[in-house]
């Protein structure tokens, strides 16, 4: 549900339990020989979850807690892409046994969806920054290796060394409320 209509997992409720541990393998073919978007995926995804689960869904909006992720101060670890720049980005040993995370022309809301996969809420773009970015920054191998532990170092590495901070709030956040749904029919 959450590819389908472009949202996060945390975003979706009223999904039946049976929805987080039931696995399906749904095999279809999209019209014309090339290979289609995500974009143009979504709708058809959509319209299949309509027919074989009966998938009824509306959005709402609701104030979470989340992160503003925002700038306090300068730092020449991250900037702004120049123009001519192309996107890559490595993960590599660094000195000292910790790893260098560096990328260019990415978009910033790339970034800022990486940095929300090792936080516990939400983390909403408040940088100001428009377009796409260059970083390069240098992440300590965590003592245990919890998955905890690997998120809060990368989150201490993105504060220290960007000039970012992660400002907590209550934001708005959209809602993909789930209505109805069925288990399908075999076929």
């Amino acid at each position: 549900m959450a590819d389908a209509y472009n949202v996060k997992d945390y975003q979706v409720t009223g999904a039946p339990s049976w929805a987080e541990s039931l696995l399906f393998v749904i095999t279809a073919e999209s019209p014309g020989d090339a290979v289609p978007t995500q974009d143009q995926v979504r709708p058809m995804l959509q319209a299949l979850l309509g027919e074989r689960f009966q998938l009824k869904v509306h959005h709402t909006t609701k104030e979470l807690p989340v992160y503003r992720l925002i700038q306090s101060k300068k730092s020449r670890a991250f900037k702004s892409a120049d123009p001519g720049e192309t996107f890559s980005w490595n993960l590599t040993p660094g000195p000292g046994g910790t790893l260098r995370s560096k990328a260019t022309k990415e978009s910033i809301g790339d970034f800022v969806q990486l940095v929300g996969v090792s936080t516990d809420r939400p983390v909403i773009d408040r940088t100001g920054i428009i377009g796409d970015i260059d970083y390069d920054i240098l992440i300590a191998q965590p003592e245990g290796k919890g998955p905890d532990e690997v998120n809060r170092t990368i989150v201490y590495a993105v504060i220290d060394q960007l000039g970012l901070k992660l400002e907590p709030a209550k934001d708005p956040i959209d809602m993909l409320v789930v209505d109805s749904v069925e288990k399908p029919s075999e076929n």
